[in-house]
């Protein structure tokens, strides 16, 4: 399993009331080793749209955990299908 997960608390603002949410984010390095694809990969799969990414304000990317395997559930099927 993945052991750096960074977990951010943010915060949504809806009719007024103020709801926190926590979601498990990876670094590009995390995502890589769950995808078993180079670092590279991953910023490409986030270039190209396939990988939904949040940036922090000095633009490192982070992925939410869902994404990643969704994304993971898309390759394990296109290579079944070749």
């Amino acid at each position: 399993m993945i052991d750096n997960f960074a977990h951010v608390l943010i915060l949504f603002y809806s009719t007024g009331t103020r709801r926190a949410y926590m979601d498990k984010l990876l670094t590009t390095a995390d995502a890589a080793r769950l995808l078993n694809r180079s670092v590279d990969r991953v910023r490409g799969y986030e270039r190209e749209g396939r990988l939904p990414a949040l940036r922090t304000l000095s633009g490192v990317r982070l992925f939410q955990l869902h994404d990643v395997e969704k994304l993971a559930g898309e390759l394990a099927k296109s290579k079944v299908s070749r």
